[in-house]
């Protein structure tokens, strides 16, 4: 059995637990499948009061700079674009 606690901990040997450990978390016999999008961190998450459990999607940190650095270069592309255009003599 998997025991998969609240707070995204993931137990694959229920030996270590003790039975109050145990009755914490939600027991499965396998993780739900993982389909990470791109640019995407899977997080487990459980809900132990409806004894489910389940992947999350969060943007990945690389994600996000990859994004940031990506506005950054169209920025100054478009800034490159304008000034070649007025030392050309273009308006």
């Amino acid at each position: 059995m998997i025991y998969v606690f609240e707070g995204g901990s993931i137990v694959y040997d229920e030996s270590v637990l003790t039975k109050e450990d145990k009755a914490r978390a939600v027991a499965v016999e396998s993780l739900p499948v993982q389909e990470t999008p791109v640019g995407k961190t899977p997080l487990i998450k459980a809900d132990k009061k409806t004894n489910k459990v389940w992947w999350e999607y969060i943007d990945s940190p690389q994600y996000i700079e990859y994004k940031e650095i990506t506005s950054e270069i169209e920025g100054l592309q478009q800034a490159l674009a304008e000034v070649t255009l007025m030392m050309m003599g273009g308006e």
